[in-house]
């Protein structure tokens, strides 16, 4: 909004959210040893979005994500954690990556059927309460539903662990609470 605003375009609503670059890196080959690696961080944070490969999670992804946490001292938010299938079958790994100090984000898109919506409540019910994501890609196929998936976890958990959720997400951009 400020960037907007100050390079002379008309005022923006008040309702538009604030907009703060990021991105969601790929997890490569000796990514913890890259020394631009904080420059992938959400915008004025040290928060790292970080998507593991797609497969069978090693050791060395543990090692790896640990090194950034620990080591380089940077925030890692693993993205949508609940769609790996080491999480899916209760890997040690993945069991090895949920107890390093980082955060698990999940999509909202993954509360909503009942087939998947049981392995993800129960990651807020254990877990230092993941971040709610939606994914969106565009507003057909892939389209943004935090809404329901607030709502699910509202219903399913009640709002006090939907409201720790926020203000895990606050704390990881930097904000005053939520």
């Amino acid at each position: 909004r400020a960037l907007m605003e100050s390079s002379g375009s008309e005022k923006l609503p008040d309702d538009v959210p604030e907009i703060i670059l990021g991105c969601e890196a790929a997890f490569r080959f000796r990514i913890d040893e890259d020394p631009d690696l904080e420059k992938l961080c959400i915008e004025g944070t040290k928060t790292l979005l970080l998507e593991l490969p797609f497969g069978d999670w090693t050791e060395y992804e543990a090692d790896t994500v640990s090194a950034i946490a620990v080591d380089r001292g940077l925030d890692v938010v693993l993205a949508h954690f609940e769609r790996f299938p080491g999480f899916r079958s209760g890997s040690p790994v993945a069991r090895r990556l949920a107890s390093l100090p980082v955060t698990l984000q999940v999509n909202a898109e993954d509360l909503l059927p009942l087939m998947t919506r049981g392995k993800v409540l129960d990651l807020f019910r254990r877990r230092n309460v993941p971040l709610l994501g939606s994914d969106a890609h565009n507003l057909t196929d892939r389209a943004p539903n935090l809404d329901e998936g607030r709502a699910m976890i509202r219903k399913k958990l009640g709002e006090e662990i939907l409201a720790q959720s926020d203000r895990n997400a606050a704390r990881l951009l930097g904000l005053d609470e939520v």
